[in-house]
């Protein structure tokens, strides 16, 4: 996505370094990349039906609505929650529900 969003300011004549973390070199790097985009080569086909890692997660938070990180705090929230209504020690309600440190 970021290839889109970085073509959309090169075409309308802003500077690539608007995008975050990018400083004068990368902008300069990125711009002769979309003046002269390399061929993407096809995968083998022993990858054919796997996705990426980055786009598992776009399809995990266009379904749910929200990223699967978020989705793993809100259930991490859910059951601590639920430890603590059955009665069970806010420590052992924490450590149970995946909160590994009582200092963070």
């Amino acid at each position: 996505m970021w290839s889109e969003e970085a073509a959309d300011i090169e075409q309308s004549g802003r500077s690539l370094t608007e995008l975050r973390a990018i400083g004068p070199f990368t902008a300069s790097f990125i711009a002769r990349w979309l003046k002269d985009r390399p061929d993407v080569p096809v995968p083998p086909p022993i990858r054919d039906g796997f996705i990426t890692y980055a786009y598992a997660r776009e399809v995990v938070a266009a379904a749910l609505g929200i990223t699967p990180r978020a989705y793993a705090d809100s259930c991490r929230m859910d059951q601590l929650k639920r430890n603590l209504q059955s009665g069970k020690t806010v420590t052992h309600s924490l450590y149970d529900a995946g909160y590994s440190s009582s200092s963070r």
